[in-house]
């Protein structure tokens, strides 16, 4: 893979960092040492490294001015943007991290892989092909129940100011994922008079943005800063999940091992169907040209929806995307799809 500068900036380090990974990637996760890598000698290169760098420049477009922890947080603890590529731009190597040599390689890369934001490019988001399409407040109940299907249950007494949710990407890019996902069933589109308001009058609206997820496809993560700071957490993950010090009680024998084993459903979080009210907390972003989804399922529903509530105009000329299915970045989500799942194996 080329290298397209010294790295000197900010710019250069983020495109070193992309090409670092590809490279350790493509040759099965082993460390790639910086003489592996090489100036530009072909056309390709050179479209290759031009193109991370259009992209870039339409993420950085699309965060200016905003504060980074507000613009990329996501509910989930990890690295932000910044720190990630502060950890990518040294070109020698480090020797608190094992098997890292050059620059991006070794166990730093598959360290920094599931915290790097990535520029926005539809065709990478991952997103099952049927969206929505799992009840899970079937299985839930009580106040858990309540909650999911009403986020205004879990409503703060003392609301806290606000922070501003913007797409980090190309607006084309999101709208292409978007319609994407409304093809799956997995979008509803709203009027901002079908939206809650902050003390300014301002819609309250989630940001977006890609976290690097494997070599072909990107996460989405919705991030639901606002709403999540108008909600108390449900906590009960924390008493459902086994914690890793449980492990520390399992006494073996001197002849004996233990295995385990795990697994991941994909897309999960997306299969996960939400109320309307829910859904309503998941507005991303700007307004989009309704016109964009003309005709696909979130544009009949919010035909009917609004035709019933007696709105007008019934067909706005713009409106905002939400999604119909639990976000990643949702401050209760987890709690939601543990008990989901616990009560699906309770009754099977």
């Amino acid at each position: 893979m080329p290298l397209p500068s010294a790295a000197d900036s900010l710019e250069d380090r983020y495109v070193n960092f992309i090409l670092g990974v590809s490279s350790y990637v493509a040759v099965g996760g082993q460390p790639v040492p910086l003489a592996a890598f090489r100036r530009p000698t072909s056309k390709e290169h050179v479209a290759l490294i031009e193109h991370i760098r259009r992209q870039l420049g339409a993420f950085e477009e699309a965060c200016g001015g905003l504060d980074p922890e507000e613009t990329l947080g996501s509910g989930r603890s990890g690295r932000l943007l910044s720190d990630a590529l502060e950890r990518a731009g040294a070109t020698g190597s480090l020797s608190r991290l094992e098997g890292s040599s050059g620059i991006n390689t070794g166990a730093r890369v598959s360290d920094l892989q599931p915290c790097a934001v990535m520029p926005l490019v539809a065709s990478r988001l991952a997103f099952p092909e049927s969206a929505a399409d799992w009840k899970i407040s079937e299985f839930l109940h009580g106040e858990m129940k309540e909650a999911y299907e009403d986020p205004s249950s879990l409503r703060v007494p003392d609301e806290p100011k606000l922070p501003k949710g913007k797409v980090c990407g190309s607006i084309k890019e999101f709208t292409s994922f978007a319609r994407r996902a409304d093809e799956a069933n997995g979008v509803e589109i709203f009027g901002d008079d079908e939206l809650e308001r902050d003390v300014d009058g301002e819609v309250i609206v989630a940001g977006f943005f890609a976290l690097w997820k494997s070599a072909a496809k990107d996460r989405t993560i919705t991030s639901r800063l606002a709403q999540n700071r108008r909600e108390r957490p449900l906590g009960a993950s924390a008493l459902l999940l086994a914690h890793g010090v449980l492990l520390a009680e399992i006494m073996l024998r001197p002849d004996e091992k233990l295995r385990l084993s795990g697994s991941d459903l994909p897309d999960a979080y997306h299969h996960a169907l939400v109320s309307t009210k829910r859904a309503k907390t998941y507005a991303v972003g700007k307004r989009v040209s309704t016109q964009d989804f003309a005709h696909g399922p979130a544009y009949e529903r919010m035909i009917a929806r609004r035709k019933a509530a007696g709105l007008v105009p019934v067909i706005p000329n713009c409106a905002r995307v939400a999604w119909r299915s639990l976000a990643m970045g949702d401050l209760n989500a987890v709690c939601f799809m543990t008990t989901a799942h616990l009560n699906l194996l309770r009754r099977h």
